[in-house]
């Protein structure tokens, strides 16, 4: 459940307008979003995360990411899990920075 709060912070980071770094915001919120994905929380729980009525745009790119992480295997080795993690975030993080 802490991995899930923790989702929300980093999606809250997103919809702020005052957060400046969205590439930054974008590793975070794809970290802990593939973290929950690796301790085997739900799609469903995800999902209706990502269900924000208040901010469409934030909604679908979370849709995104949640979608890319669960299309990704799930490890049961710690090592394993944490490279996935890493792997993830970094590869999404660098996606934005190209799109800048």
């Amino acid at each position: 459940m802490k991995l899930l709060q923790t989702t929300l912070l980093a999606v809250s980071l997103l919809a702020s307008p005052a957060y400046a770094d969205v590439c930054n915001t974008v590793h975070s919120v794809s970290t802990a979003i593939m973290k929950n994905r690796q301790v085997g929380t739900s799609l469903k729980k995800m999902m209706d995360v990502a269900n924000d009525p208040t901010n469409e745009k934030v909604a679908k790119l979370l849709t995104k990411i949640i979608v890319a992480a669960y299309e990704q295997p799930r490890f049961s080795v710690v090592e394993n899990q944490e490279k996935a993690i890493t792997d993830f975030a970094n590869k999404l993080m660098l996606e934005c920075v190209k799109a800048k």
